[in-house]
């Protein structure tokens, strides 16, 4: 019986033992979810410091970049249209002439002596025309009289046309005899700059095929020439003013389109243009590489993002985020061109939004933000 006794009460209490762990683990466990719960509204509750930038509309002029280069706007390898052998080079590489300037010349001797030849034909052939018309006075006298008879006039006036036909070539063989005499020198066709001497003295020169000669450069005016893109052809206009840089000669300048070509490469799908540059310090040389902004037509106002502020979701559309009552607010944009570290925002905000230029990319839309004072 006290076995039995001693049993029942050794049951009892590990009943009660049992009981009160499962109470106390009951209670540690509402504890810890109170916990969580807590730290979940804290994180809620979390302001992330950002910082803005104010948009603002400004003018919008959109430009093309392009290279090329300066050519010197004439160029000519000159020749002579007489053959001879050069007997006097007057210049040097290097020196500057002006227009009519002697630059190179033939050995004239054979050239007067034609001359000298010619005047001496047309001499004979005048000479003949003046006895011609004596010798017609005279027959007209006599054919008055009746003393000749009439064949004779038709035979005499036959004579004079063939006389006025030798004084007519002899004239014009003398006037080719001048031409060649003036034509064995060489001289300058506009202001200009010697840049090469191509015959030596000595040498002989020929008319056909055409000797090569001396090569001079008018550098006062220089035109850069570009290829641009066939998709500015309707904004690209002569009279425009571009923005060339020299980059060898440490030379910015403005300069205006001259030349618009009408025709589109078939190949490369551009277009001719040519920039005119004043020169006359000679600062650029004719073949510098050149760098040349065309400006566009302004197109009314736009907005500028910087670059970093902009992110794009998993199917790569462009968003920022705008501070709105201390929230971040997601907005998809449409991007326009991009200029250094900025990018043009066409549509999805408008001048006067905040964006969030710092810290973007940890943000989710609607998220609570503090705002950093610059």
């Amino acid at each position: 019986m006290n076995s039995v006794f001693r049993y029942f009460a050794i049951m009892g209490l590990l009943a009660v033992i049992v009981g009160c762990g499962i109470e106390n683990a009951s209670a540690g466990n509402v504890g810890k979810k109170d916990n969580t719960k807590a730290t979940a509204n804290s994180d809620d509750n979390r302001e992330t410091v950002v910082r803005v930038q104010k948009l603002a509309a400004v003018p919008f002029a959109r430009q093309i970049e392009v290279t090329g280069k300066a050519l010197a706007k004439q160029e000519s390898t000159l020749s002579l249209s007489v053959s001879g052998m050069v007997k006097e080079i007057p210049v040097k590489r290097g020196d500057r002439v002006k227009k009519g300037d002697v630059l190179l010349k033939l050995d004239r001797l054979g050239y007067q002596l034609g001359i000298e030849q010619a005047e001496a034909a047309l001499a004979g052939a005048v000479a003949q025309q003046e006895l011609m018309r004596t010798e017609t006075a005279r027959l007209n006298q006599l054919l008055a009289e009746g003393a000749a008879p009439s064949a004779s006039k038709d035979e005499l006036t036959a004579q004079r046309r063939g006389v006025d036909a030798q004084v007519d070539a002899s004239q014009t063989a003398l006037k080719r005899a001048q031409k060649a005499l003036k034509d064995s020198v060489l001289r300058a066709p506009y202001d200009s700059v010697v840049s090469d001497i191509l015959i030596e003295l000595g040498e002989q020169a020929h008319a056909m095929p055409p000797t090569m000669l001396m090569t001079v450069v008018d550098a006062d005016t220089l035109e850069v020439q570009v290829y641009v893109p066939e998709e500015a052809a309707s904004q690209v206009h002569a009279g425009d003013m571009a923005k060339v840089t020299i980059d060898s000669a440490g030379v910015v300048v403005l300069g205006r389109i001259i030349f618009v070509s009408d025709i589109i490469s078939q190949g490369a799908r551009t277009f001719e243009a040519r920039i005119e540059l004043d020169n006359k310090d000679h600062r650029i040389k004719a073949g510098a590489f050149a760098r040349v902004t065309l400006q566009h037509e302004v197109s009314g106002e736009t907005v500028f993002a910087p670059v970093d502020a902009i992110q794009r979701d998993k199917n790569n559309k462009p968003y920022v985020f705008v501070a709105k009552k201390n929230a971040a607010v997601q907005r998809f944009v449409k991007l326009g061109v991009v200029e250094g570290a900025r990018v043009q925002i066409e549509d999805g905000v408008n001048a006067g939004d905040e964006i969030i230029v710092q810290g973007p990319g940890t943000l989710e839309d609607g998220q609570k933000i503090s705002v950093k004072k610059n």
